[in-house]
């Protein structure tokens, strides 16, 4: 309970609004426009204002690293396909647009402090906590920005983020919304399903040799060999960089007085509490909270009357983990519980007593035992702390300062030995070779990491890719021998094309008879007598709900058959065939349960956040439906 309490005290809804899940142009692009001139370098123009290829290019890279981040590996061609990230990139970056011309339009007023002020809040432009002008000019500089490219479209980005702010505001859900939306999330339900797979039809199909080669043919990039990369590597890492770098006491001096506020410690208490809960078995929702209440109320009574608080809470606490403990909560300062229990604790002395205290959980008696008003810890105390970061933060700068000279140093090197011996420079760093190796081929950290296999196989033969930063270092890698990936001959493949086309036919066939039976079943056949005369089993998938992702037994995502959710006893029968692993299923409702209305309590302002969070989002699709409608929007898709 007390860490459901402390996790409920910071939920954070996000909000999607405009589309795109990366917009952010830092270092990759934005704002610079069509400086070409024409409609050559440009992939739109909306309301007037270009949007250039180049920056088009750059979102949709940093899309694809995301989620291909997002999905380890597993991101493959038919799941990028289903993404749809170039219309989701060129969607993204119009509706910035869009919003931006609307703030303007209706004089949202962005002033240079508020930029400055972003600024210098981004961690990459400070030095040991604060904001280095000499560092952002120059890792502007790096990245091929000017200031006022950059500061622009900062600006740019506070105008569309308070625009959206405005149309989403004022949002509301009413408690008969979150009750329907409660009932219809937990409602469960229960199929009958009939599997139909392939292998049922595998002996009727055959595949020729004509057939296999006219397939490849057309579908030759399924049947590449994959390309290789033999690279040299050199790699500096942080934690090893740091045992080789020194922080002197004046620069941990001069830390803490540059950041003393961070050093400041709220209000803190230690406290022990009684959570009376409403029972939830009780149908009437204000019957269970007067009970609660008079229950709750009758523990004060018996503590202002002498009875010892930690006994009374191990015996009556409805919160099991304190309770145990005689209701000890521990420390803690604002922002770890959630707000009706820490004010009422935090505006307490020691000794202090609470009365009842009302929640979502419940009621609340409260025990401060002890209190420390807000302090500034002493340079001593966070030395360590401040050594250790500092260490770490020269670590970075050393790390991409040797990256830097291993990028020169490698493109003239010749050999693997002077490779070594460029790197050799550098304490700390260390060298190695991937082997001639496929990108599915790789092992260690290369594997893991989608920025260094991506780095390494883009490379072209004696290429270097310049710094790779991960969490833990900088790679930089020179390819020292590369083979492309080639069509494999029809003699290589044949095996593999035929087993394709194979499968294939025999799942064409396998929809034509499950067609056929689904046909007969909304005629008004019985879906057992039909199985039975079929020779197929019918199973059961068990009860389930909307939330629980997937259909139990037959894997489908709910999202690709949520319309199954509306069967009903008196119109069973699910009018779609579900097609999951290369297998067809037709589906039936045999029975529901419905939701128990005595969960909701517990639910009911996650689920109020979220349909806040819907309808927020509904008001802003329609907000830029109504902004393109009224926009002259052009896009220039030979430039995508």
């Amino acid at each position: 309970m007390l860490e459901y309490i402390r996790k409920r005290s910071s939920s954070v809804y996000v909000l999607i609004a405009l589309g795109i899940i990366i917009l952010v142009f830092i270092f990759w692009g934005g704002g610079s426009g069509d400086k070409e001139g024409g409609r050559q370098g440009l992939v739109a123009v909306v309301g007037g204002e270009r949007i250039s290829a180049k920056d088009y290019e750059n979102v949709l890279r940093r899309q694809t690293e995301y989620f291909r981040n997002i999905f380890k590996g597993q991101l493959n061609d038919e799941m990028l396909k289903k993404l749809d990230l170039k219309k989701r990139t060129l969607d993204g970056l119009i509706n910035r647009a869009l919003a931006v011309q609307e703030a303007d339009r209706q004089g949202i007023l962005i002033s240079d402090k508020d930029v400055q002020g972003a600024v210098a809040a981004m961690q990459v432009f400070q030095q040991n906590g604060v904001f280095d002008n000499d560092l952002y000019q120059r890792t502007l500089k790096e990245n091929r920005l000017n200031a006022a490219e950059f500061e622009k479209s900062i600006k740019d980005e506070i105008a569309a983020t308070k625009i959206q702010g405005k149309v989403a505001e004022g949002v509301k859900v009413a408690d008969d919304e979150v009750r329907d939306a409660y009932l219809m999330e937990m409602r469960k339900i229960n199929l009958e399903y009939i599997e139909v797979p392939p292998s049922r039809f595998a002996s009727a199909v055959k595949v020729t040799d004509d057939e296999a080669k006219a397939f490849l043919q057309k579908n030759s990039s399924d049947f590449l060999t994959p390309a290789r990369v033999n690279a040299f590597y050199s790699y500096a890492g942080f934690e090893e960089l740091a045992k080789h770098v020194k922080v002197t006491e004046d620069e941990i001096k001069d830390y803490y007085a540059k950041n003393e506020k961070r050093f400041e410690l709220p209000p803190r208490v230690k406290a022990r509490h009684i959570l009376i809960k409403p029972d939830e078995n009780e149908k009437d929702l204000a019957k269970a909270k007067k009970a609660a209440a008079d229950k709750a109320g009758e523990m004060l009574a018996r503590l202002k009357k002498g009875e010892k608080f930690a006994e009374l809470a191990k015996k009556y606490s409805d919160d099991k983990g304190s309770g145990s403990h005689g209701g000890d909560l521990g420390w803690f300062s604002k922002g770890m519980m959630v707000k009706p229990f820490e004010d009422a604790a935090l505006g307490m002395k020691k000794g202090d007593m609470s009365g009842l205290v009302q929640t979502e959980f419940g009621y609340h008696i409260i025990l401060v035992q002890d209190r420390q008003e807000s302090r500034r810890l002493p340079v001593k105390e966070v030395e360590p702390m401040i050594r250790k970061m500092l260490a770490k933060q020269k670590a970075w700068s050393l790390a991409r300062d040797s990256a830097r000279e291993f990028d020169g140093a490698f493109k003239e090197a010749k050999d693997v030995a002077a490779l070594k011996k460029a790197a050799s420079k550098v304490k700390g760093a260390r060298t190695g070779t991937t082997g001639l190796v496929t990108e599915t081929g790789i092992g260690g950290e290369l594997a893991k990491d989608v920025k260094l296999r991506e780095a390494l196989f883009l490379l072209k033969d004696g290429g270097v890719s310049g710094p790779v930063e991960t969490d833990k270092g900088v790679y930089v890698f020179k390819a020292l021998q590369r083979e492309d990936s080639s069509v494999l001959g029809y003699k290589d493949v044949a095996g593999k094309v035929k087993e394709r086309m194979l499968l294939e036919k025999s799942l064409a066939e396998a929809r034509t008879g499950a067609e056929g039976i689904l046909t007969r079943i909304r005629g008004g056949e019985d879906i057992r007598a039909i199985a039975k005369n079929e020779k197929y089993a019918v199973s059961e998938t068990g009860f389930f709900k909307r939330g629980d992702g997937v259909i139990p037994k037959i894997g489908a995502g709910i999202g690709e058959a949520e319309k199954i959710f509306d069967l009903k006893k008196d119109a069973p029968n699910y009018p779609e065939l579900v097609l999951r692993n290369n297998k067809y299923y037709i589906l039936k409702l045999k029975d529901t349960q419905d939701a128990d209305e005595n969960g909701l309590v517990s639910r009911k302002e996650d689920i109020r956040a979220r349909l806040i969070a819907q309808k927020q989002q509904e008001a802003l699709k329609k907000w830029l439906a109504e902004l393109r409608a009224k926009t002259k929007i052009e896009v220039f898709e030979q430039n995508m």
